[in-house]
């Protein structure tokens, strides 16, 4: 394996301390003699990555290739990915969570949407720390109202799961 290769992760024993489990895919950064420096990205989470020094034979090559448009960028960024974190977030927030919206914004009003407000969470993957929730109903009168919209985890308390 090479320099800017994909690989997936197969042993996760050593490193579910880091929230990675088998299957995570990285690209390697750089390597050493028994390790590689991987950036790891977060299947569950899109957007987050972590920079983590796996054995070599703990991860296995994978049949994809990053683009040459791709490797340049990484090549100007080492820098600010060997300071990424260590351990992926764990998200909190599961699929069919009862949640709370506890703090308003601009992008939540335009879509009727209030601190207050009750939603149920529809899937378990998140992008960038947001998730989609469903906060629409049918009121007394029998019409609907509400809307499915992105919202930022941190944005929501957990009523229920």
């Amino acid at each position: 394996m090479k320099k800017f290769d994909i690989v997936k992760l197969k042993n996760d024993e050593k490193y579910t301390k880091n929230g990675l489990k088998n299957g995570f895919y990285g690209v390697i950064i750089d390597i050493f003699p028994n390790f590689f420096d991987i950036l790891f990205f977060n299947d569950k989470n899109q957007g987050e990555c972590i920079f983590v020094s796996v054995a070599k034979t703990d991860v296995e090559p994978d049949k994809y290739q990053l683009p040459k448009s791709v490797e340049e960028m990484l090549s100007k960024n080492i820098q600010k990915i060997r300071e990424l974190p260590k351990n992926f977030k764990p998200l909190e927030i599961k699929e069919y969570d009862l949640v709370e919206l506890i703090n308003d914004k601009e992008e939540y009003a335009k879509q009727g949407i209030a601190k207050g407000q009750r939603g149920c969470v529809m899937s378990e993957y998140a992008t960038m720390d947001e998730v989609l929730v469903d906060f629409a109903g049918i009121d007394k009168d029998g019409n609907f109202y509400g809307n499915c919209i992105l919202v930022n985890v941190n944005d929501l308390k957990i009523i229920s799961n």
